[in-house]
């Protein structure tokens, strides 16, 4: 009994280390990927390895595919067609723009290229 008991608490502390550990690892590379000229506004998973994603370089704004093997510039995003937010939920160290929905920017995007 009492092995097993030890066992358990054995399993239970090595779990709650190495969640520590991953968190604390997380946080060290997530802080090496700050930059002070690119910041990624909106992203949306298309798939297992491929995204669109709403960057910020300096003061314009870019439309970007990524896949596992490429990165490309769909195009440059005009600032009437994102909406300036309210108020910007926090997550950690990244601020990420409520009022912000990719689908409708896509789609002015998209019917932008047409009338072209």
């Amino acid at each position: 009994m009492v092995t097993l008991f030890g066992t358990f608490l054995m399993v239970i502390l090595i779990l709650a280390a190495a969640f520590w550990c991953t968190r604390y690892i997380g946080k060290v590379a997530g802080a090496r990927q700050q930059s002070g000229y690119m910041e990624v506004l909106d992203q949306l998973v298309l798939g297992s390895d491929r995204s669109i994603l709403i960057v910020q370089v300096g003061t314009k704004r870019y439309l970007m595919g990524v896949t596992s093997e490429q990165i490309q510039i769909l195009g440059e995003i005009d600032e009437e067609l994102i909406p300036v937010p309210k108020t910007p939920v926090s997550f950690g160290k990244t601020d990420v723009l409520q009022n912000l929905d990719f689908q409708d920017i896509l789609d002015k995007m998209r019917r932008g290229k047409k009338r072209r």
